[in-house]
């Protein structure tokens, strides 16, 4: 069986997506599309003849979108949260599944996902919603505890990010990375989701080695209001997610100093709103061939991450603790994998992949809008020994109390 995919976005997760199924012989055609034409070709171009081709698309022009669509079986929106709903309607209207990575910042968006639920239902097709890996690959072992659990209580999701060397890498947006941190993050509380004020609940969490103990604060993302839909049945609780990054304090001072604000403010007569000018200052996402030119000069000597998600549940009247620990390559071996390729862009971009792939081959078969957290015991099987293909291992330990 082999599929077609309209890969929407070709930034650093379009590009290690489309790299992925280009190497896949069951990904028989691949689109990539963006409205820089011109990125989305030199990605094309450095690919080689393997079926790749790249397109012209404003990811707002639905009827555009469409079009592209038609007779392909997948379309997957790697882009940013904005145009997710867009991508979504020309699924829709070209009668083909859909997935994408993110949904916020706007976190609201996630309501307006929810509300075509029946329409894909009814087109008998798949919605997969924050096909990552945070979110995304956290979503998928909480069903995993889910299933082997008779209730889950508590989630908590810590991540950490290093770089090694004086090179300014930009592996997210900013749009998107200083957008969610001046966002009032998301918590579950005693069965509610409420929300706490930016960079609060500090606290030094112990990483598996090489990380060790880190200072990790607490972060929006979309996995809170995503467990609270699909897993809240379950008798979940609480929910919380903290990250850390030795950068953390200097975003911090700029948000605070106001310097992400959209209010203008009067610069010698001039109305300048901080934003703005922030978004012309700061570094841009950092494309393959500048990730490659840092590393040959050694500015860039080395990034890595590691996720853990630890939750808390009851099985057969007794406390238990499963801890999920991903470490991914690092940015050393990840730009062997895939040149150009950082740790971040590898995990979340590869865990998309092999998403896209479960799709592409009917192994996801719940119709509707849908995220990992309801994936059933053969599709996350699938998902886990296609990661594991690709270096992305997941390891569990658990704990149980004795008194």
């Amino acid at each position: 069986m082999s599929f077609k995919v309209l890969v929407v976005g070709a930034g650093a997760q379009g590009k290690i997506i489309s790299t992925w199924l280009a190497r896949w012989p069951d990904a028989a055609e691949v689109r990539l599309a963006d409205i820089a034409l011109d990125t989305a070709a030199d990605h094309v171009d450095r690919l080689g003849d393997t079926g790749v081709t790249a397109h012209y698309l404003d990811a707002s022009d639905t009827a555009a979108a469409t079009e592209l669509a038609r007779d392909v079986d997948l379309v997957v929106a790697a882009v940013t949260p904005p145009f997710v709903l867009s991508l979504m309607d020309a699924a829709l209207a070209a009668g083909v599944h859909y997935m994408d990575l993110a949904f916020g910042p706007p976190y609201e968006l996630f309501d307006e996902q929810l509300k075509k639920d029946q329409a894909f239902r009814t087109a008998g097709l798949t919605a997969l919603l924050c096909a990552g890996q945070s979110p995304g690959l956290t979503n998928l072992v909480a069903s995993h505890s889910a299933d082997e659990l008779d209730e889950l209580r508590s989630i908590r999701i810590r991540m950490y990010d290093s770089v090694d060397g004086s090179a300014d890498l930009a592996t997210w947006s900013a749009e998107t990375l200083y957008g969610d941190f001046s966002l009032p993050p998301l918590v579950m509380q005693d069965g509610k989701v409420t929300t706490v004020p930016p960079f609060s609940n500090e606290e030094v969490f112990t990483f598996p080695p090489p990380f060790g103990p880190r200072t990790v604060v607490q972060h929006i993302h979309e996995e809170i209001p995503l467990m609270a839909h699909y897993l809240g049945h379950t008798g979940l609780q609480n929910i919380d997610l903290k990250l850390g990054a030795p950068d953390v304090a200097e975003i911090r001072t700029i948000i605070q100093a106001g310097l992400w604000s959209d209010e203008p403010v009067d610069v010698d007569g001039v109305a300048v709103a901080p934003r703005d000018l922030m978004r012309e200052l700061l570094p841009k996402t950092s494309s393959p061939e500048e990730i490659e030119q840092f590393i040959q000069s050694g500015e860039l000597i080395d990034s890595a991450g590691v996720l853990v998600v630890e939750i808390d549940g009851i099985l057969e009247s007794a406390e238990i603790t499963h801890t999920y620990t991903v470490t991914p390559p690092n940015l050393r071996v990840a730009h062997k994998l895939i040149p150009g390729a950082t740790h971040e862009s590898y995990v979340t971009g590869t865990s998309a992949a092999v998403f896209a792939k479960a799709i592409g081959l009917g192994r996801v078969p719940s119709k509707g809008v849908i995220s990992a957290d309801t994936f059933g015991p053969d599709e996350r099987r699938f998902v886990l020994e296609e990661l594991a293909t690709v270096d992305i291992r997941v390891r569990r330990s658990s704990a149980t109390w004795l008194n």
